[in-house]
Parts: C-alpha cells; structure tokens; sequence
C-alpha cells in the first residue's frame, strides 16, 4: 500500500555536519566572460551548459580553515532567494542544480606522485554577510537557513583540481535567468525589505 507519511523536514544541522541526500544544491554563477574562455568552456557556454570556473574556489573561501564552495539547499532555499542572498547582482544569472548524492561521487583519480582524491562532501555551513563596516555577521534575511557549502574541491594538485570542476560542470543543470526572473526577484527583495520594515 502506498504510504500517506510526509517526508521529514529538513533542519539545517550543525556547522561541518553533512546534509542530507535526495535533495539539490543551487549554486549561482556569474554571467561568463567569453573573452576569457577556452574553445571548449565557449563552446558549452553557448550551448548553455556549466564551465568548470563555476566551482573554483573565490580567494576568500581558501582562507577558510575549512575551504567551503558556497551553495544553497533548494528544499529551504528558492533561487530567487539564493540570488538575493548573494548580492543580487544583474550579472549572476546562471542557475547550477546538483544533486547532493551525485556530488558526493565527485573524485578525480590518482597522478603520478598523488593519490586519488577524496570524495566531494556538502556540510552544512552557517550562511553570514558582510556589513556595510566590514564586519561578518549572520544571515537573517529570508531562505538563510539553506546555505551549505561543498568540500575537497582544493584537494589534489592542479589536474586533479581541474577534473574535479569538470566533472561537476557536467553533473549541473544549468536555468539562465531571464529578464523577466531578474525582474520578479527584485520586486521579491522590495517585498520582503517592505514587510520586514513594517512595525508587528
């Protein structure tokens, strides 16, 4: 018999704990630069496809004591919020869905004088912003909750490193924002900073 059971809901867990599987990850790309491109990144880009450089790891993130790539869960976090949360920046219009079970598969396999890499892994990772001060502080606004980040991508040497990122590239759907969606996400910002300035 079928069952009428809901599936459980997803509560984000502790910093460096993993998430669980079944679910996608979103992560927002930034519109590429098509000078900068080899033949082959322009060529998937026109075909609408990822690139590698959506998944290298910013300056900032390897200063990490655990380097993170940022992402969002989609269960707790939409792509308008995700898009929000990161800057809102008209330019940052390629949508990356990964599946949380295919990215833990993610290895790149042994070279001469290093071993294989270890498996992707996507930990929960408290989601913060920066202050108009400089200061980092937690993330309140609306759909924070689903910030995660993904492990190991700065294992390996240099080859290595490169697989990674290709082998992700070919695991994510990509959505490329339209006007319209830039357009509808805007007017959810106004919306929310509208009702979250509304005295209760």
């Amino acid at each position: 018999m079928p069952s009428d059971a809901q599936p459980e809901p997803i509560i984000p867990g502790l910093d460096g704990t993993p998430v669980p599987g079944g679910i996608r990850a979103i992560r927002m790309g930034n519109e590429p630069k098509l000078d900068n491109l080899s033949p082959e990144a322009l060529r998937r880009v026109q075909e609408g496809k990822a690139i590698p450089s959506f998944f290298k790891l910013s300056s900032e993130d390897e200063k990490q004591i655990v380097p993170r790539l940022s992402v969002w869960l989609e269960p707790l976090t939409s792509v308008a919020q995700a898009w929000i949360l990161v800057g809102a920046n008209l330019k940052r219009r390629w949508v990356l869905f990964l599946k949380i079970d295919q990215i833990r598969t993610v290895i790149a396999p042994a070279v001469e004088k290093f071993p294989q890499t270890p498996p992707l892994e996507v930990e929960w990772e408290r989601a913060t912003r920066l202050t108009e001060a400089g200061d980092r502080v937690p993330e309140t606004r609306t759909g924070w909750e689903g910030h995660a980040g993904i492990t190991n991508l700065n294992k390996g040497n240099k080859t290595q490193r490169e697989a990674i990122r290709w082998q992700l590239a070919d695991l994510a759907v990509v959505q490329i924002l339209s006007e319209e969606d830039l357009t509808s996400f805007i007017n959810e910002q106004k919306s929310d900073h509208k009702s979250s300035s509304t005295p209760s």
